[in-house]
Parts: structure tokens; sequence; C-alpha cells
């Protein structure tokens, strides 16, 4: 459910009741047939990515065959939208092939998931059209809709019922603020409000009489589909008993208290093993992921030889400065002990990965397996990550490799190669992990609220400007009593995270590692909740 915006209105030179007359005769009524870059008229207001410039995102035009023109070829007069008469007859591109075969089990588990995850928003969607009357536009294929609140505040925006809510709620009446109101609103609001500068200079600012309700749903496809979902969550299928697993609890030999995490072979992880570990809300670690991969595959000379000539970009862990470089420079570097900096290289291309049937891009039990091609769905990857060893490890100087944050979807993360540590004796190459449990997330927010000021307008885990130093760690412990898994993950070892976990990683040894996002049916309703604090 999305609020599509108007432009906030403008002086004509026609009088009221000339322009009138011509808007309802519909004589200069035309459906908008080009982008808002190559708008003819600088009098045309145009939608935010045409304005704004940002060519290289996944999103178009919001006007093209969607927003009437009223002009009467001198003066644009108004603007209406054109409502889709008839429904697409494009089918879309659904997967139609799995990493297993599908079976009736994983279709009675997908569709039980779902429908408790969608029901409440297709009802409120049902309640938005009744309520609204609201046009209906099928959504974009092709692209990425956004919400444009978040991006900037420009014209030609679409909001977010989220959104649109905060905006009703700091308007605070059916109008927004006029003449010299404007600059106090601009301060005193988000800056969604504040749109650009008119022909004239004055500031225009939008508000909610600019806002046209929307929708990529027809009525009477939301109430088949809820009436089917209703069925489904009131007469579930028999629930299959997973008995809980042995596993081996790990606590690291810490001052700091931690969790012991629960640890189990690759080869004795089934699907039922997993299941029923992972419906805990805990994070797993897993032994010997790559013993299907050849390790020299895996070899910084074998990434010189094959991409060092590639340019990439890499990331200073401690200043956060980008700088420009090759793969043969950065991965030359690894194993030495007289390389002093802490540099990271993301993103790369890697293999496929334990308990196949939910991390797998085609995974059958994998949601994010199930979008249609043409709605481009998120780059859950899977990615590679590479980073030299932090020189301060977890100490009291120490920015780590990766700074806490959560992430919207689960993740698993293998760790492909490790260097050996500076000092033989510190053990084997590793990475150090801390991960914290969801329902912790909010005493986490507030001792970082208090201990970094600078924090306490916005989520300081989602800013991902911290990393919690040991010190930092047992100074948490002390005044909440949370504590974080903290993990050693050394060759062969992946590691599951479950969404909603705040975590971070620093690199004690040279490391790659491959990380790929996933979400499954037993953790769907807390990745749906995430979406909503990003």
């Amino acid at each position: 459910m999305v609020m599509f915006t108007e432009p906030p209105k403008k002086s004509c030179r026609h009088n009221k009741v000339q322009a009138t007359t011509k808007l309802q005769n519909g004589k200069y009524n035309k459906v908008q047939s080009f982008k808002c870059r190559k708008a003819p008229s600088e009098q045309l207001v145009t939608c935010y990515v045409g304005c704004s410039g940002h060519k290289k995102k996944a999103d178009t035009c919001r006007f093209k065959s969607v927003r009437k023109i009223l002009y009467d070829g001198v003066a644009v007069l108004g603007y209406d939208l054109k409502e889709q008469e008839k429904d697409s007859v494009t089918v879309p591109d659904l997967p139609k092939s799995f990493n297993v075969p599908l079976v009736r089990e994983h279709i009675n588990e997908i569709e039980l998931t779902l429908a408790k995850a969608l029901l409440p928003i297709l009802q409120e969607e049902l309640r938005h059209i009744d309520k609204t009357n609201a046009t209906y536009l099928p959504c974009q294929t092709g692209v990425r809709t956004t919400c444009g609140v978040a991006l900037s505040a420009l014209w030609g925006q679409e909001a977010c019922a989220q959104c649109f809510e905060l905006i009703l709620k700091f308007e605070g009446g059916p109008t927004g603020p006029k003449g010299l109101e404007c600059a106090a609103h601009t301060l005193r609001h988000p800056h969604f409000f504040d749109c650009t500068t008119g022909a004239e200079g004055v500031r225009m600012l939008h508000n909610q009489r600019d806002f046209r309700p929307k929708t990529i749903f027809r009525a009477s496809q939301l109430k088949d589909a809820i009436q089917c979902m209703l069925e489904l969550v009131e007469t579930p299928p028999p629930h299959k008993e997973l008995p809980m697993p042995e596993t081996t609890l790990i606590s690291p030999p810490d001052a700091i208290p931690s969790l012991g995490i629960s640890t189990c072979a690759m080869d004795g992880l089934s699907d039922d093993i997993f299941n029923a570990l992972w419906f805990t809300g805990e994070p797993l670690l897993v032994t010997g992921t790559t013993q299907n991969f050849t390790s020299g595959e895996w070899a910084p000379l074998c990434f010189i030889k094959h991409y060092g000539d590639q340019e990439c970009q890499v990331v200073d862990c401690q200043s956060g400065e980008v700088e420009n470089t090759t793969v043969s420079q950065f991965f030359q570097n690894f194993g030495k002990k007289t390389h002093n900096r802490c540099l990271k290289l993301k993103d790369w291309p890697p293999q496929p990965c334990p308990y196949q049937i939910s991390c797998d891009c085609d995974g059958v039990l994998n949601i994010s397996s199930r979008f249609p091609k043409e709605l481009v769905p998120p780059d859950l990857g899977p990615k590679m990550n590479n980073a030299h060893a932090n020189p301060a490890g977890t100490g009291r100087r120490s920015t780590g490799s990766t700074k806490l944050h959560m992430d919207m979807a689960e993740a698993l993360n293998i760790m492909m190669y490790a260097g050996p540590r500076r000092n033989k004796q510190d053990g084997p190459g590793c990475a150090a992990w801390d991960i914290f449990r969801a329902t912790d997330s909010d005493k986490l927010r507030d001792f970082l609220r208090e201990k970094f000021p600078e924090y306490s307008g916005v989520n300081p885990i989602h800013s991902q400007g911290i990393y919690l130093t040991d010190e930092l760690r047992l100074e948490l412990y002390q005044k909440t009593q949370v504590m974080s898994y903290h993990v050693y993950q050394k060759l062969g070892e992946g590691v599951f995270i479950p969404a909603g976990c705040a975590h971070q990683v620093t690199n004690l040894s040279d490391c790659m590692k491959i990380a790929i996002d996933f979400v499954s049916p037993q953790n769907i309703e807390r990745c749906a909740t995430l979406t909503k604090e990003f």
C-alpha cells in the first residue's frame, strides 16, 4: 500500500473558472507517454527519479503511462492519475525448478508460512482500497519500486503506508504549513516534506492533500487470496514433530561471559536436524563445510593468477577510507606479518553452501527463490568477503573487520581460507564473531545510545558505525547482563546467523569467506518485522 504524490499546487495564468471548465471537458487530457527526463516543457513537474538524476538506481519513471497531463498547449493546468482499465496479460515468470524436486510437503510448508506472514498485510491493503477508493496501478516489472520518502524529497514520490502515517502525524491537520511557516516547518519535520524551489524561488512542500492513494491489487483478487489464506491458517496441515538433536555446546575460554553456540558436523546436518535447531532462533556453527572444495581454488595465489589485473576497491577497516587497487595488490599482502593495515575486499561470486534446500538461491525452502524474475528480487548473494587480519584484534583500539549490524534476512557465512596467526601460539587462523540474541536488541540499543551520544537520535545498530571491543562487551554484561555468542570461526566452518540478531566480526588472521542471505520458513515473520526498521 503506497500513496502517490501530486505536485504542490502552483498558480495558473488562467482564472479558476476557465481552468475548471477545461479540466471537466477533458479537452487537453493526455496520458504522459515519455519519461520525465525527456519532458518537452519545463513547466512539467517531474518525478523523483526524473529530477534527481539517480540514473543508476534500480527504479524507473514514476509518471510514464500513469499520469494524465491537463495541458492547453501553453500552460500545464493540472494532473490526474490514469487507472489501469484492464489487467495485464503478462504471466509472471515464476521459478519452475529448484535444487531438489518439489513435493507436497514443501508446498504445504511454504503456503502456510506465507499465509501467516501475508494475511495481515493483505487485509490492511483491502481496507485501504475500501476506505480511500484507491487508484489501481499494477506493479511495474523489470524494476525495483522503492519508497521515495526514504530516498529523498522531490515531486513524484511514492510513500509506503508507514511513511504516510508519519506525514499525517507530523502535519497534525488537513493542510501543511504555508508562507513564513515554511522554514520552521522544514527544520521541525523530516526531510521528506521539503520538496524543491519553484520557478519564482518559492519553497514548496508536500502535505497530505498532495497524495493520491494507489494500489497494485484488484479488490476481487485480494478477497480471493485472503479467503484462501484464512482457510490455510484455520486448518493447517499436521505439524511434524522434530526431536531436538544432540549438538556440542562450545563456550570460548574468555574472561568475558558469553553464550555457548550449538555446533554440528556438516555430514550430520540433515533437513530435520537443521529445522529443529533453526527453529530455536539461535545461531549455529557447522564444521566441515569445505570438504567438497579443492583447497587450491581458495588460495591467494589462485586469485592473483586468475583475477590479478582486475581493478577493485578496498576499505580500510580502521579509518573507513575507500581506496582503488587491483586484486593482485590486495592478495599479495595475505599472510605477511609485516602488513599492519586491515583492508577489506567485498562482494565476489562464490560456490555452493550447506543446507542447500533453504540457503541455495534456488533452494526449495528458500522463500526468496519464489520471486518472479521480472519483479527484480533482492540481491541476497552469494558474495565473497576478503579482509586482512585486524592488528588490534578485539582489543581496546579495534574497530573490527565488520562493525555491529543487523540483517533483514538470515545469513550463512563460510570460512574458505584462514591464514596463519601472527603469533602461532595463539592457535590457527580464525575470525572472532559476536552474535547477540534478537531478544536482547532493545537492551543493546539502549546501552549503545548511552555510551555513544552521537547515535542517540538514530538506531545505533543499523548505523553500522560501532564495534564492541572486549572492554565494551564486558561493560555491556555488567550493566545489562547481555552476552553474545563469542565464536572463533576457523577454516571450513560455517556460521548461521538468524534474522534480527545483531552481530560483528573481526579477523584475527587474513580470511576469505562466502556470505549468502536467505529466508527460511522458520523466520519469515521476523524478517517481515525487520523490514519496518530499515
